[in-house]
This record gives C-alpha cells, sequence and structure tokens, in this order.
C-alpha cells in the first residue's frame, strides 16, 4: 500500500511531458551509449549475443537472427518477457523498444527443432564469462569504473550453451549440522 502511494505521489509531482521533451530525453539516451548489447536466448538453451548501435531497428536485430540460422526460411518471432512482450513493429529502433544499453530478447518458433543456429557457429561456442567480457567492454567509461573488467580478446558475436545460476550464498546453517558450535537456549532440538 505505502507503494502505491509512492507512485502516485511520484506521478503527481512530475510535470506533463511534451512530444518535444520526450524526443530530448531519448535523444540523450542515444547519445549515451554507443552500442547495445542484446543477448538472445533461444529455446534448445543457447545464447547468441550481438552488439547493435541504439538507432538500428528491430528489423535489424530479425536480419541478424536469420544470418545465423540454419534453416533460414524458419518462421519465428522475438520478445522480451516479463511480461512477454512482442518485438512485432520492425520499424521500431533499438531504443524506442527499450532494449538499450542491454537486454534478452527471447526466441520463439512455431516449429520445434533440437537446435535453430548454423553449425559453423555452434562450433565456436565461447564460455560466459568471455560474452560478459565483451558486453563490459562495450559499455561506456563511466559504466566500466563500476564492473572489474578483464582484458581479453572478444569478438562481437559470441554464443554460449552454458547456464550459470548464482545461488546467494548463507552464512547461516543448521546447528546440527557442525558439530561444536552453540546452539541458542530458546532452540529446541527434536527427539532424535
Amino acid at each position: 500500500m505505502v507503494d502505491l502511494h509512492k507512485k502516485v505521489d511520484l506521478a503527481s509531482s512530475q510535470a506533463l511531458m511534451t512530444q518535444a521533451m520526450r524526443e530530448a530525453r531519448l535523444e540523450e539516451r542515444v547519445d549515451k551509449y554507443d552500442r547495445a548489447v542484446i543477448r538472445f536466448h533461444f529455446p534448445d538453451r543457447v545464447v547468441l549475443q550481438g552488439l547493435f548501435r541504439p538507432r538500428e531497428t528491430v528489423y535489424a536485430l530479425e536480419k541478424f537472427i536469420k544470418e545465423h540460422l540454419e534453416d533460414k526460411s524458419v518462421s519465428f518471432y522475438l520478445y522480451t518477457s516479463p511480461p512477454k512482450c512482442l518485438l512485432k513493429d520492425p520499424a521500431k529502433t533499438l531504443i524506442q523498444a527499450n532494449l538499450v544499453p542491454a537486454s534478452v530478447v527471447y526466441f520463439g518458433s512455431e516449429i520445434h527443432k533440437d537446435h535453430y543456429l548454423s553449425s559453423s557457429l555452434l562450433s565456436n561456442i565461447t564460455s560466459y564469462t568471455a560474452a560478459d567480457q565483451v558486453a563490459i567492454q562495450s559499455q561506456p567509461a563511466i559504466e566500466q569504473a563500476t564492473h572489474s573488467s578483464g582484458s581479453g580478446g572478444a569478438t562481437g558475436v559470441s554464443a554460449d550453451n552454458t547456464k550459470q545460476i548464482k545461488r546467494p550464498v548463507s552464512n547461516t546453517s543448521s546447528p546440527t549440522s557442525r558439530a561444536g558450535t552453540k546452539v541458542p537456549k530458546w532452540f529446541k532440538t527434536g527427539k532424535k
């Protein structure tokens, strides 16, 4: 409920924006980022990463995907999630589609296959960390200071079929798992 009140207060305190003001804000975003890092997730758990200019259109994304497909005649669609939003307007720029500075775009198709990408591309798979290095190197210098960047040769396109799962590390564990640790007075252990 408090969040709702904050949203209402924020919306009422902001001035209405004219179309010229919205376009000026859009131009600021264009000037801030040279490239956008787009990662395409395929149903076969392969990730294809590409670097695009912010003024490129959704059509450029579709063309990029089509170049790397094994069967170029496969009909497909691109979408972002959550919530599922189809990228169906090919004339929209990446900024208008809210894909700048980095985004994950999902590949969807009515035809189910074991793999969609060409075998020549699948033979050049790189690690997830190498793809991250390319993404970090493409960010502006201001944002690079917040990330720890390493050196390494990276290409503009990298694919990855490994999935990294980052789980939070918990410093607490159950009192019975460690021998010799103190147990709080209020904690009652069950009968063994």
